[in-house]
Order: structure tokens, then C-alpha cells, then sequence
């Protein structure tokens, strides 16, 4: 009959699951329409910023509240930069046009009247919108890349203590060490890979808010953490205790057997076996003593040399 495996400990068992939430943590997070961040209606924009703004490493919403990419809002802004920036008859007539009303009654309009191509203020605005998307958005991909990479190991997490246990490697000590080892990378790998993807993208598009805010002739909605982002962060929350407990599981495993290492060292070579206790034989190894009560056998002397001659005596 085939032994059991043995029992998981407590900490196997936290590990485990821990790993498994934070990993159906990491696929809501990754869910397009679940925000990580978000914007309230704006007055400031009137009819155009009518509704919630929604934030995502895949995208964000626009006044219908539709999912649109990163890369689709870098491709439309950059476009109407180059468009605003090419020399045309009509742009010719509206620059003409905004110096001529550049102030309406005692107003300084700086060009408004006439449309974004005559107004420095807004073309500015424009291309550093497009600077602002085009970095976003290639750090949003690289942050769903390193959060789904998490996601999925996160799930591996399991099998890999699992596989601790397994009969194959049950017995031998140094292919458990190495089994710990593994778990130990995978808990370490899929910490780093959720904290800097998330962190990475974050740190990224509040650097967009405040740069596109900045200044008395620029504005930009600034957005606050929400339900995504919360979710992403309660998994890297988890996976830090996964990773601390996998590196004391390994550190404890290794440092025990050290020591019974060094405890088997100082015993000595084993005695001998029962049976064996007593003078050695004459001319034998000291290690192979003769049984007790029984004697060595006595020395031979050599034979006397015949007188003048070397032969034997008698001949």
C-alpha cells in the first residue's frame, strides 16, 4: 500500500491560497472596463466633459463613456498636431485673423475666437498631449504585460509547493531544498512583476495629470484611485507575504540541514559491530579485532639455520 504524502503545514496552506486570490485579484484588475483611475464631470470643459472619466492601462472612456485605447487617443491627438502645425491658406487666414481679434472690447482673447490653429495656448496644450499619450500608452501595455504575467504565476504557485510533496522527491532532501528554491523564485518573480507593472503605469499617468495641468492657460482633470486600482494593490499586498513566507520556508529548510550535517560530523565514525571487541590478530588491520574468547594465534618462530651450511639439518 502506498504511503500518504505528508501533511501540509500552516504556511503551505497560506501560500496556496494567498497565491490563488491574488491571482483572481490580477484578472479583475486586468478587465478593461474596471477603472484604476477616475475623474469627476468637470464643469470646466462644459458639454464635452459631461460624464465620469474612466482610467485604465488598456485605455480610457470618452464623452460617450466608451472604452477607447491609449494607442487610438495618441493616433487622433498627434494627428491634429501635425495638422495644426502645416502651413496652409486657411491657417494663414486665421493667424491674420486672431492678431485682429486678439482683444474684444478690452478682453484679451489670445486668439480663441478664431479657433486652436491661431492659439499658441492651444497648439502647446496639443502637442503635449501627444507627448503625454504616446508614453502612457506604451506604459500601459508593458504594465497589463508585467500584470498578466503575475496573474498567471500567481497560479503556479501551487504546484510548485505541491510539488514539494512529491513522491519522487520525498525522500531526498536535496531535491526538496531545490523544490523550495523554485516555489521561493516563482512568489519572488510574481511579486516584482505585479508591483512594477502596476507601480510602473500609475506613476506614469499621474505624472500626465500634473503636466497637463500646469500653468494658468492649461487644464487637465486630475483622477483618483479606484476600484481596479485597489484590486491590483491588495494582489501585490499578498504576494509580499507569499514571497516573505516562501523565503523563510527555504532559509529554515536549508538551515536544518546544515546542522544535522554538522551533528552527524561531530558523532564520529560509528563503533564497531557487536561481536567484533578484543585484541587484534598479529600483523591485521587494528580496525578487525578478534571475537572475545578467542585467542590470537601464536607467532611461528623462524626455523634454526643448519651448522655450516645453509641447507636444513640432517642433509
Amino acid at each position: 500500500m502506498a504511503k500518504k504524502a505528508p501533511k501540509k503545514s500552516f504556511f503551505d496552506m497560506v501560500v496556496m491560497w494567498l497565491s490563488i486570490l491574488s491571482g483572481v485579484l490580477y484578472i479583475g484588475a486586468l478587465i478593461p472596463k474596471i477603472p484604476w483611475m477616475q475623474a469627476d464631470i468637470w464643469g470646466g470643459f462644459h458639454s464635452r466633459f459631461g460624464v465620469k472619466r474612466n482610467f485604465h492601462p488598456y485605455g480610457a472612456t470618452d464623452k460617450n463613456s466608451i472604452n477607447v485605447s491609449w494607442f487610438s487617443l495618441k493616433s487622433k491627438i498627434c494627428s491634429k498636431k501635425t495638422e495644426l502645425n502645416t502651413d496652409s491658406p486657411v491657417s494663414f487666414l486665421k493667424s491674420a485673423g486672431s492678431q485682429a481679434l486678439a482683444s474684444v472690447g478690452g478682453v484679451k482673447t489670445g486668439g480663441a475666437l478664431v479657433g486652436c490653429e491661431s492659439w499658441p495656448s492651444c497648439k502647446v496644450q496639443v502637442a503635449n498631449r501627444c507627448s503625454q499619450y504616446q508614453t502612457v500608452s506604451i506604459c500601459g501595455i508593458l504594465g497589463l504585460m508585467l500584470v498578466a504575467s503575475a496573474c498567471c504565476l500567481a497560479f503556479v504557485v501551487p504546484v510548485m509547493v505541491g510539488n514539494e510533496s512529491a513522491k519522487a522527491i520525498r525522500k531526498k532532501k536535496k531535491k526538496v531544498k531545490e523544490a523550495k528554491q523554485v516555489t521561493m523564485a516563482v512568489c519572488i518573480s510574481t511579486f516584482a512583476c505585479g508591483t512594477i507593472g502596476s507601480g510602473l503605469w500609475i506613476a506614469m499617468v499621474d505624472s500626465m495629470f500634473k503636466a497637463l495641468s500646469v500653468g494658468s492657460d492649461s487644464a487637465y482633470p486630475t483622477g483618483y484611485a479606484t476600484f481596479g486600482y485597489f484590486l491590483v494593490m491588495a494582489s501585490n499586498v499578498m504576494m509580499f507575504f507569499c514571497m516573505i513566507i516562501s523565503i523563510i520556508r527555504f532559509v529554515r529548510f536549508s538551515t536544518e540541514k546544515k546542522e544535522d550535517e554538522t551533528d552527524d560530523e561531530a558523532l564520529g565514525p560509528p563503533p564497531p559491530p557487536p561481536g567484533f571487541a578484543g585484541s587484534p590478530f598479529p600483523g591485521s588491520d587494528p580496525a578487525f579485532a578478534a571475537p572475545p574468547g578467542v585467542a590470537p594465534p601464536p607467532e611461528v618462530p623462524p626455523a634454526p639455520a643448519a651448522p655450516g651450511g645453509d641447507g636444513p639439518p640432517g642433509l
